[in-house]
């Protein structure tokens, strides 16, 4: 084969070797812009929407005049005052009536004290309470039992229990302010089962 030949055959083989690779880097290039993006990712550039916030008013009802002249509220009258009210009432009250694990349950159904927010719903020297406390069977578990709420105010001549379940068990507070003679709750329109809050909760007392 003479060196013309030579040379043209090795020219032919370099262009088709220039024909074949464009084809090859197409290919694999079609290929990278098609990968599927993992769900979370794209959840991740999607924004939450805006959340609303509900301001409104609830009127606090059966309210009688106030005598009282004793100790001024705090935790452990709060949890003796609510203590009472729901053993008076046919509650076994934690912690000291359903200890024993080995007791025989009779579809009882338990109080449990939670936390207290203090307020001003009378406007007089002797502060008030919102309690939070749960009502489930003893030893019961499960994060969509929520606390419920109550007022404990003085009227009288003692602290009482009243207004049980005047906000509803799915408006978790976050906290309280009472400022000028009002009370505003500050709390939230949860969704348990789903773990997402509605709306957020502005919630002025006001006594009748």
């Amino acid at each position: 084969m003479s060196k013309t030949q030579i040379l043209s055959f090795l020219l032919i083989l370099f262009a088709s070797c220039q024909n074949i690779n464009p084809v090859a880097k197409t290919d694999h290039k079609e290929l990278q812009t098609k990968q599927i993006i993992p769900i979370h990712v794209l959840d991740t550039l999607i924004a939450p929407p805006t959340i609303d916030t509900l301001d409104t008013t609830i009127l606090i009802d059966k309210l009688l005049p106030s005598s009282y002249n004793g100790p001024k509220l705090n935790k452990a009258l709060v949890q003796k005052v609510l203590k009472a009210h729901f053993k008076k009432k046919g509650y076994l009250v934690s912690p000291n009536e359903f200890d024993d694990l080995a007791q025989e349950y009779h579809g009882e159904i338990e109080m449990t004290f939670d936390t207290f927010y203090n307020a001003d719903i009378n406007h007089n020297q002797f502060p008030d309470a919102i309690v939070a406390y749960w009502l489930a069977p003893p030893m019961s578990s499960g994060h969509c039992i929520q606390p419920q709420y109550a007022i404990i105010i003085d009227q009288g001549n003692k602290y009482v229990v009243t207004n049980e379940d005047f906000i509803p068990t799915n408006f978790p507070i976050d906290s309280v302010v009472s400022r000028n003679n009002q009370t505003t709750i500050f709390a939230c329109d949860y969704e348990c089962a789903n773990f997402k809050i509605l709306r957020y909760l502005h919630l002025h007392l006001k006594s009748k």
